[in-house]
């Protein structure tokens, strides 16, 4: 699965995004994410629609982040293959604490996480926006932690970075390629993963 921002000049902090979204190079919809930075910390927001073969709606997310990155709660309320499917998360002290709620039938679960994990619900891609702000300055060996919610926390590695350059009809636009492994545990094995920013730490695309 791939995102992508329509080629035009990057958005600042505050201001709405839309992503195209592609499934085996196939397009099948967009998602439309906020960036919001708040007096003590950010929000990010964001709504989607996805087609087959995926069949995920997602009618509103939020992740809220202190000042310093510490995420501090998730709520993502979705459609997924017909059915209706509520996630909330809240970090406090070293735990996520997490109700998932799937048809009005809620279960709860508790994670030990990292004080300062990226939060990537795999409901949400415009989550990816805050990583993209994470990886500025990194260098291939440096390690984040990441937060699966409601699964696990998993180690997110980079392995490389690259200058690049992304031709859109307005002109060039200079970007960062950051090549990552997520360890995911066994039997799905490490997860590469591709992110594209630009000199903001703005999110361009991602695989």
């Amino acid at each position: 699965m791939s995102t992508d921002r329509p080629p035009n000049a990057s958005a600042p902090a505050d201001a709405a995004t839309r992503y195209l979204v592609f499934f085996r190079g196939q397009p099948v919809g967009r998602e439309d994410t906020r960036l919001v930075r708040t007096a003590d910390g950010w929000l990010v927001r964001g709504e989607s629609q996805l087609g087959q073969p995926l069949d995920i709606t997602t009618r509103a997310a939020e992740v809220n982040y202190d000042a310093s990155w510490r995420p501090r709660s998730l709520a993502v309320d979705a459609i997924v293959r017909g059915q209706d499917v509520g996630l909330k998360t809240t970090f406090d002290g070293g735990q996520a604490i997490n109700a998932v709620s799937v048809q009005g039938n809620t279960q709860n679960k508790t994670d030990a996480v990292s004080p300062d994990p990226v939060v990537l619900p795999n409901t949400f891609l415009g989550a990816y926006t805050v990583l993209a702000r994470r990886l500025q300055g990194a260098a291939a060996g440096a390690e984040l932690r990441a937060y699966v919610p409601p699964q696990s926390e998993l180690a997110l590695r980079v392995t490389a970075v690259t200058q690049e350059r992304i031709e859109t009809p307005k002109g060039s636009i200079n970007v960062t390629r950051y090549a990552l492994v997520l360890a995911t545990p066994p039997p799905g094995g490490d997860l590469a993963i591709n992110v594209w920013a630009d000199a903001s730490g703005s999110l361009l695309r991602m695989n």
